[in-house]
Order: structure tokens, then sequence, then C-alpha cells
């Protein structure tokens, strides 16, 4: 007979498959208006606890409208850390190694590079 997790043991932030991440409805775009930069894994973890107790909370409540809520915000939160930030790393990375070559090919070519208007 297997035993059920303690409350303690849910509270801890699993380790996450990347398809338990795609629960969230929300598009990386809308969750980088919400989240605006990566979490470090202390506040991951933290955040990641802080929804698990609302969820727990909710469920011994009965509160099912709070205790979705609170299991949707930990999709989107599983979501933004497992598929949207390495997605906009990547981005970034691919934008880096463009305007270097850009500007290689620039300077072979001697064409100087525009003053950036700030």
């Amino acid at each position: 007979m297997t035993k059920a997790p303690s409350k303690l043991t849910e509270a801890k932030a699993p380790s996450i498959k990347l398809s338990e991440a795609l629960k969230c409805p929300l598009s990386c775009a809308k969750l980088v208006d919400k989240y605006r930069r990566p979490l470090t894994s202390e506040n991951f973890e933290a955040q990641y606890v802080v929804l698990s107790d609302m969820a727990i909370k909710a469920k011994e409540k009965g509160d099912f409208n709070e205790y979705t809520k609170a299991r949707s915000e930990q999709d989107c939160l599983r979501k933004w850390q497992l598929e949207c930030v390495p997605q906009i790393k990547g981005e970034e990375r691919e934008v880096a190694r463009t305007r270097a070559r850009l500007e290689k090919e620039a300077k072979e070519l001697g064409i100087k590079p525009r003053k950036e208007k700030m």
C-alpha cells in the first residue's frame, strides 16, 4: 500500500516535466508581460510553495474556484521557467549572432555603422 504524500511534501517544488508546464493556457508573450524576467531558483521555489499552500488551503475549505486558480498559477509559473525563459534566451542569442554577423559583413564592405538613437 502506498502512502499519500504529506502536505510538506506537496509544498516542495517537484522536479517538473515540460509536458506538465504546457497546461497553462497563456502564451509566452502574455507571460513575459506578467513575469518580466526569469526567476532565480530561490524565487521560483518560494512562489511555487506559496501557490501550493494556497491550493492546499483552498482544497481543505472546499473552495474549488480558488484551488483551480492556484493550480493554474502554478502551471503558468512552470511554463514560464521551463518553456518561455529558454525560448527567450535562445532568441536573444540568435539576435546577438545575427547582429555580429551583419556588423562583420558591413565592416568588410566598408560600411560605417550608423549611430543608434536613444
